[in-house]
């Protein structure tokens, strides 16, 4: 209220409703742009957590192959690989969702 009483005293009233109306359009955008910010960042988190939990079970059944004896040696060996990249993907999906939680 300070600014519009120092606005009166410089400018004509029709102008201070201007100013006002102007300040208090830039206030609601800010928040909608918070919101809609917000509400992108709940959905990338979302997202995020079920690629989490996709290569976390995509790195269990490559586990079970790697160990599984009957299997060849090459297709332990590339399942145990795979294992790994699904392991490294786990936990970047992991590390992006509490990122986007954080955004929130």
């Amino acid at each position: 209220f300070s600014l519009r009483n120092q606005l009166r005293k410089q400018l004509p009233e029709n102008r201070v409703r201007f100013v006002a109306s102007v300040c208090n359009l830039e206030r609601q955008t800010f928040r909608n742009n918070t919101i809609m910010e917000s509400i992108k960042h709940a959905t990338q988190a979302v997202g995020e957590k079920v690629q989490e939990v996709t290569s976390g079970a995509s790195k269990e059944a490559n586990k079970e192959v790697a160990k599984d004896s009957d299997n060849s040696v090459g297709t332990r060996a590339n399942a145990a690989a795979h294992a790994v990249g699904d392991k490294m993907d786990e936990v970047s999906h992991g590390a992006k969702k509490e990122a986007h939680k954080e955004a929130i």
